[in-house]
């Protein structure tokens, strides 16, 4: 009848009616007065006392109950201290990307700092995946067994994966509730949670993807260090979906793994202008009428680091791993802003501007950048910097244009 032994109006029903006995024998209305208490809950618990045969009852009893719903307090009370030292404790640390974490709608400032706690620097996970698993906060479907009931389970049924954190999970919890409410202020939340009950799962698990999506939220905000922006994903789908209807995609995810690096550049790079990159198409549009051979853009990857190319663009040093400022695409000339995020590990960038969204290897940047399309932005990024290109065997033409469209390993949707 009961799932939470610790909530308020409960320990109050104890105080007062410590055993069955009392309720039973309590007026229907002074059950009713109880704060807080669920409408439906008064009549049941007094039914339910007076049908009651094996409660213990007596003096005895009732000193234990009483005893235990005072320790029961105490101990909330305890956790409600540690909780505000959670808080305080994030209050104290010093200025960092961290500070984003409480932007995210549904996230307080004692989950933010468990998450700080536990994780103490974003830069150790390369990618989402790393930083959700490192919390174990997944769903995992069940292929066998029985539950508690003793009965089989039904093929297709989830339960959240046990691993990881025990405090940052139970903050998760109550934080995806939270935010995937009505009022929760965070859209993307609230709509994972819709789309999982369509789909059949139970509310506890399409909490349990609500926590991962706020774990993806933390690592975009901490890494980006901007704040949370709840129209986000809504502006990045919107985007994406007009480029998808105007251009073919030429990017590559953001799985693309590590090459050599190979820096070599000459010891100016002209800078971006109408007049130099009329002149720059002209003459590679002269060299691939030409002879267009197909180029293997792994290997030009491979051969030129996202370092380099941010370094030559900025021309001024990369040295962190994770690296954040302004962009570099969209606003070029711009001395501060941190929208701009590039791991140089992995080799992959992204913009968090809605109006920009760029995102990719090397080359995508460089793409992007120039202006170019993907084949004159190969040549000119080989020139820039020195590198020889390498090409493929000769192809048909067909074959070149997917081999274009893909750059070596992106796929284009099929139709």
């Amino acid at each position: 009848m009961i799932n939470d032994l610790a909530a308020g109006w409960v320990l109050q029903l104890l105080e007062k009616y410590p055993t069955a006995e009392r309720i039973a024998a309590a007026h229907l209305s002074s059950i009713e007065k109880i704060k807080f208490i669920p409408k439906q809950i008064p009549i049941k618990l007094h039914q339910a006392a007076k049908r009651s045969v094996g409660a213990l009852r007596g003096e005895v009893a009732e000193a234990l109950i009483t005893e235990l719903v005072s320790e029961l307090r105490h101990s909330l009370a305890e956790e409600k201290r540690w909780r505000d030292l959670l808080s305080q404790a994030f209050d104290s640390l010093p200025e960092g990307p961290h500070r984003q974490l409480v932007t995210i709608k549904g996230i307080g400032k004692q989950t933010a700092a468990a998450i700080v706690a536990t994780a103490i620097d974003i830069g150790r996970f390369d990618t989402e995946k790393a930083f959700t698993g490192f919390y174990g906060v997944f769903p995992m479907e069940l292929q066998s067994g029985v539950d508690k009931l003793g009965r089989p389970i039904p093929p297709g049924k989830k339960m959240m994966c046990h691993k990881g954190n025990d405090l940052v999970r139970g903050l998760l919890w109550q934080c995806a509730k939270c935010a995937s409410a009505v009022n929760g202020g965070n859209p993307a939340v609230r709509a994972l949670y819709l789309r999982r009950l369509q789909k059949g799962d139970a509310a506890q698990v399409a909490w349990g993807y609500c926590m991962t999506k706020l774990l993806r939220q933390v690592f975009g905000v901490w890494t980006s260090d901007t704040p949370f922006d709840p129209e986000f994903e809504t502006q990045k789908q919107a985007a994406d979906q007009e480029k998808s209807e105007t251009l073919s995609p030429t990017s590559e995810t953001l799985s693309e793994p590590v090459g050599n690096e190979v820096i070599k550049a000459s010891a100016s790079l002209e800078p971006v202008s109408l007049d130099n990159l009329g002149k720059l198409h002209c003459e590679v549009s002269r060299d691939v009428n030409q002879a267009r051979r197909p180029i293997d853009y792994q290997a030009l990857r491979e051969q030129v680091s996202l370092q380099g190319v941010l370094e030559r663009i900025s021309r001024t040093p990369v040295v962190r791993v994770q690296h954040r400022g302004p962009c570099p695409i969209h606003e070029p000339n711009a001395t501060t802003g941190k929208r701009f995020s590039a791991n140089l590990k992995r080799q992959v960038f992204r913009c968090f501007d809605s109006t920009c969204s760029k995102q990719g290897n090397v080359l995508d940047l460089w793409q992007a950048y120039r202006h170019l399309e993907i084949y004159e932005a190969a040549l000119d990024l080989a020139k820039t910097f020195g590198v020889e290109i390498r090409y493929l065997p000769p192809t048909t033409k067909k074959s070149q244009q997917n081999t274009d469209n893909k750059i070596s390993g992106h796929h284009p949707p099929s139709h």
